[in-house]
């Protein structure tokens, strides 16, 4: 297809300036105004605001200029022309004038503002700048919104941290309109502070060390910028003077939050007058107010001729672009498209866009009230709750728990309106999933829409602390862990109290036990009872389908987990449904159920290669103990190696491996066991993979995760048995390549399922199914195989898996979660292959077929899995190798939970002083418990002076020392030692994403060995080492060595980074990462 001249310009613009378009620009400030100009781009507002959601705002604004070439039948002169206007009326001048050539070096302005930098932290006043610097039109509105939550959230030093680091974004000038604001807002003494000569007429000095250097001479007859002006256009009469007439230009003193667009034509008479000020005075500034100015618009008809001065050498293909600008700008204005959208309506055409699109899935609708009907049974459930008891609700699947919370919490809400307390009756709805946050969020905007409501959960940025929050709202939805660390927050002013709560609700209250955030919040709920019995406390009531029985193997050990878990929840009764059971038999879907047994393979040579590789490693590990005096011990544990390869045994034994490992002294031996166990663990994985799924996705993990040890490593850094490990592994590949392309080896269990998916798919075309898998490999094993299935591929499968792991290790964000169930309610996936995630909550109306794939844990999973098929008909199959005991375990399952419907019933026939005193008993028992493992814990996290060198966990090399680290958002560890940089090695990183406020940027590696340590990210234009202490050995000052996988379990404290510690960093060109 031939490209006419004009889109070629368009075309070289935007590809020539690509990269700095998508680094400087959030396309969704600019889009409303583009949307005005050209309505087909509101179909692409959706798929902007999605990748702004996941925080890749570079591929939004790419996406955004890939739509800006595919407009059809459009000037790319004129495109290219309201693209700068949306620029100017974005406020990215300072982009606007890089893509014009007119640049000044802002370096040593910068270096002078990090001199003075806590100064300028410790004694602005957020509050008092702010108004200048948006009445100047140094930071445009979505500046302004994050930095004002930044200061609700972490206070005003924070904030002036945030604005401090934005200024150079916006302006050309910053500085020297930065210097004005403070001058202008009673920080005259800062001002000379930072630059003696600001207002002398001297100009602007760097002071580094003793010099000074003079970096511009004054001119008092320019203008510094021309953003501190705001021009409005002057209405015409009447229609008539629309043909003829052209408006004057009215140049007056900038309003504050308003920035109108002028004509075009004088809109550039006027930035070549500033351009041609700025060459006569690059460091101008302005004290005090402009003078108001009239200005006629040129001639349309006139041309001025682009001076060679004002394009960079490396423009020419956009000379004509720019010597044309004024042209289309006149054909803009004759045809009259809409070149000066008003705010309101720019921001009214860009959520219309969103809402109106049919082409994405994800909807953001205003939620319609609706009136809470209520069945019997619903209201039989509720009944205890409504009386004030603590209550745990225990119903089937699809009977509408979360519609008697409702009704509970209105009624709640309702009495203590009635009563005149509105507003100091709060319900708290926790959760322990983000997907089910959303989803029960929705549910209580629908029923409950009298009162306020939040939802709050771990991915949300710039949120308040959960403390304003419930100062703030009725009802708060959020995931438990966030209420934990309220509770436990150091900060007085962000500690959140659980008498803030007048009803707390649980969702799958079966979670309360042991260490899950559940039962933290229990335990702190139990200990204020004893200890402040006058403080008042919650409601507590708990929802569940099933409360499972533990490991009981007995009726009366399922009653007492029964009984445990109302005395974690401080239960005073179980409701059940009892007298409107045949109403609840009517309304709860009950999935056909089937098992289907299935042969493994009949021959496996790709497993017996794979065992033998497993064979020859455990040998390896056994002849490197046998050499080596001081690790006699691990004889033991080597000897406890199951037999049969890829089961759970076998896991859990390669699991057990890594402690006594990592803990051995010599770094040497340390080296080649561990070695041997990481690669046995892959080995490992491969089996079961290959088990469930081809050889060819066993292969592929294989592939990915043995070939990244070479790609990643230098091999003249690698020890002899690691050579080995790598050798005997490229000796296997070819035969297991060409087995794993073989077509002689089929999976039976595949071939099955692929029969289960054709036969529900064929009766019904809409159906919605999903398909749960033990692990998170297998997810993508399964969509890999669904994809290149010819007759399935057209399901589109995806995968949904806990937010746990990294992506590298096939976990997903909790954003991306949300957007799978969307793409799922909608049809654009017909089928979801999950882990255990999906087992629990969510209410997928058209899922009518549930596969449980060679998989079955306990009653609990049974019964939440099997009730996730809602849909009428709907089928719930388990796919059950034979021999393995899976059906078997199926069938224990069913047992169990009966076993659980007759405890519930002899817990509910106690008599109330029996059952008082049980509940009583347990809850001290629990107590002490706590107390003890508090008191443990605080023995192990020993005092803040004791320090411990960290070191790298396969080549013993010194890292950092326990001092240099600070955490950021109280959950990031960094290391602000500047000399940590030489012991590293960065490389690319290979999914560069956004996640927190942190882009990664790098991942790090050990020089000495090239052992992975973390990654390398930009927070607030500081690049910082984050580090996984899983790759490090702690090591104290008595030479004892310890080992933890994660921070919360390190035995030292961690500050947060303070002000001293950020000009640290922003001064120092190894930590600062530039514009």
């Amino acid at each position: 297809m031939e490209v006419d001249g004009e889109e070629f310009l368009l075309q070289s613009f935007i590809n020539n300036f690509r990269y700095l378009i998508a680094k400087n620009l959030k396309a969704s400030h600019i889009l409303p105004f583009m949307i005005q100009c050209y309505p087909a781009l509101g179909q692409s507002a959706k798929g902007i605001k999605r990748f702004e959601k996941l925080n890749q705002n570079a591929e939004a604004t790419e996406f955004f200029l890939d739509e800006l070439l595919d407009l059809d039948g459009e000037s790319g002169l004129r495109i290219h022309s309201n693209f700068m206007l949306a620029l100017k009326d974005g406020g990215y001048d300072k982009l606007w004038n890089m893509l014009n050539g007119s640049i000044i070096d802002d370096k040593q302005q910068l270096v002078l503002i990090n001199l003075f930098f806590k100064s300028l932290v410790e004694e602005i006043n957020l509050m008092d700048i702010l108004p200048k610097l948006i009445e100047n039109n140094m930071i445009n509105q979505s500046d302004r919104e994050e930095i004002l939550a930044e200061e609700r959230i972490r206070g005003n030093q924070a904030a002036v941290l945030s604005m401090i680091i934005v200024l150079p974004e916006r302006q050309t000038k910053w500085f020297n309109l930065f210097l004005d604001s403070l001058y202008h807002t009673r920080y005259e003494e800062l001002v000379k502070k930072i630059d003696p000569d600001f207002y002398s007429g001297k100009g602007i000095y760097d002071k580094v060390g003793d010099k000074i250097k003079k970096l511009g001479a004054s001119n008092d007859e320019c203008s510094s910028d021309t953003r501190s002006f705001r021009m409005d256009v002057a209405e015409p009469k009447n229609e008539e003077n629309l043909a003829g007439v052209e408006p004057d230009i009215i140049v007056t003193s900038s309003t504050p939050g308003k920035r109108d667009i002028p004509d075009a034509a004088a809109f550039s008479d006027h930035e070549e007058e500033s351009r041609e000020c700025d060459t006569r005075n690059s460091s101008q500034r302005v004290p005090g107010d402009h003078q108001t100015t009239t200005v006629k618009t040129i001639d349309p008809d006139s041309q001025m001729d682009l001076e060679t001065d004002d394009v960079t050498i490396n423009r020419q293909n956009d000379l004509s672009l720019n010597t044309d600008i004024k042209t289309h700008e006149k054909e803009v204005k004759e045809k009259n498209i809409p070149v000066t959208p008003t705010e309101p309506d720019s921001e009214k055409i860009f959520d219309d866009a969103i809402n109106s699109n049919e082409e994405m899935d994800i909807k953001m609708p205003e939620v319609e009230h609706k009136e809470l009907e209520m069945r019997n049974y619903q209201l039989e459930l509720a009944h205890p709750a409504i009386n004030g008891k603590n209550t745990i609700i225990c119903a089937p699947t699809g009977s509408g728990k979360t519609h008697v919370a409702l009704k509970i919490a209105k009624n709640h809400l309702d009495k203590g309106k009635r009563s005149g307390n509105k507003g100091f009756d709060k319900v708290i709805f926790l959760v322990n999933k983000v997907p089910l946050a959303k989803q029960q969020h929705d549910m209580f905007r629908q029923y409950l829409s009298d009162y306020d409501s939040v939802m709050v959960h771990g991915e949300q940025k710039d949120t308040p602390p959960l403390k304003i929050n419930m100062a703030k709202n009725d009802i708060v939805v959020l995931t438990a862990q966030i209420l934990v660390d309220a509770l436990n927050a150091e900060d007085e002013k962000e500690r959140a109290s659980l008498s803030q709560a007048t009803l707390m609700i649980f969702d799958e209250c079966h979670h309360t036990n042991k260490g899950h955030p559940y039962n933290q919040i229990m335990g702190l709920y139990l200990d204020e009872r004893v200890d402040h019995p006058k403080n008042p406390l919650p409601q507590v009531v708990g929802l569940t389908a099933s409360l499972g029985v533990g490991k009981a193997k007995n009726i009366k050990e399922a009653q007492r987990h029964i009984l445990t878990l109302c005395a974690n929840l401080d239960a005073d009764c179980i409701s059940t449904v009892n007298k409107a059971l045949g109403e609840l038999m009517d309304h709860v879907n009950v999935p056909n159920r089937e098992v289907k047994t299935v042969p493994s393979r009949d021959r496996d040579p790709f497993k017996s290669a794979i065992e033998d590789i497993i064979r020859q490693i455990e040998k390896k590990m056994k002849t490197i103990v046998d050499m080596n005096e001081e690790v006699k011990h691990l004889d033991t544990v080597l000897g406890t190696c199951p037999p049969q390869k890829g089961s759970d045994p076998y896991t859990q034994w390669i699991s057990q491996l890594n402690k006594p490992i990592v803990q051995l002294p010599d770094p040497k031996v340390r080296r080649r066991l561990k070695a041997c166990r990481n690669y046995l663990k892959e080995y490992n994985v491969a089996l079961i993979i290959n088990n469930d799924s081809r050889m060819k996705d066993a292969l592929n993990h294989l592939n990915q995760e043995l070939i990244k040890n070479v790609t990643h490593v230098d091999q003249t850094h690698l020890v002899d048995t690691e050579k080995w490990l790598q050798q005997l592994f490229q000796d296997k590949l070819s035969t297991l390549t060409e087995l794993s392309l073989s077509p002689n080896y089929p999976n039976p269990k595949l071939e099955a399922l692929k029969g289960m998916l054709l036969d529900a798919y064929r009766n019904n075309p809409d159906t919605r199914g999903i398909i749960f898998v033990k692990t998170r490999d297998l997810t993508v094993a399964i969509q890999s195989w669904i994809n290149e299935t010819r007759v399935l591929k057209h399901l589109k499968p995806e995968r949904l898996t806990g937010a746990g792991a990294s992506v590298e290790a096939s976990g997903m964000t909790q954003t991306h979660q949300l957007d799978v169930l969307e793409y799922f309610k909608g049809g654009k996936h017909k089928v979801i292959i999950a882990t255990s995630v999906a087992e629990e909550g969510l209410d997928i109306q058209a899922c009518n077929l549930v596969i449980k794939y060679v998989h079955v844990t306990n009653e609990i999973a049974m019964v939440q899995s099997r009730g996730r098929a809602r849909a009428t008909n709907a089928k719930f199959l388990l796919l059950a190798e034979s021999g393995k005991g899976t059906a078997e375990k199926e069938r224990l399952n069913i047992f169990r939970e009966e076993m659980m419907n007759r405890a519930i019933k002899l817990v509910q026939q106690m008599q109330g002083a029996e059952f008082i005193e049980a509940r009583k008993k347990m809850q001290l028992e629990a107590k002490m418990e706590r107390s003890l493992a508090a008191r443990a814990k605080k023995q192990h996290r020993l005092t803040s002076e004791e320090e411990y060198e960290l070191r790298c966990l396969r080549c013993d090399v010194l890292a950092c020392i326990s001092r240099d680290f600070r955490t950021i958002q109280k959950s990031h560890h960094v290391v602000v030692d500047p000399e940590f940089k030489e012991k590293t090695e960065v490389l690319p990183h290979p999914k560069p994403v956004k996640y927190d406020n942190f882009q990664k940027t790098g991942k790090l590696f050990c020089k000495a060995c090239k052992y992975d340590w973390g990654i390398e990210a930009i927070y607030k234009k500081a690049k910082l080492p984050v580090l996984k202490l899983d790759s490090f050995i702690l090591v104290d000052i008595r030479e004892n060595r310890l080992h933890c996988k994660k921070w919360k379990d390190a035995p030292f404290q961690t500050p947060e980074v303070g002000i001293d510690d950020w000009q640290m960093l922003l001064n120092s060109p190894i930590f600062w990462a530039g514009q």
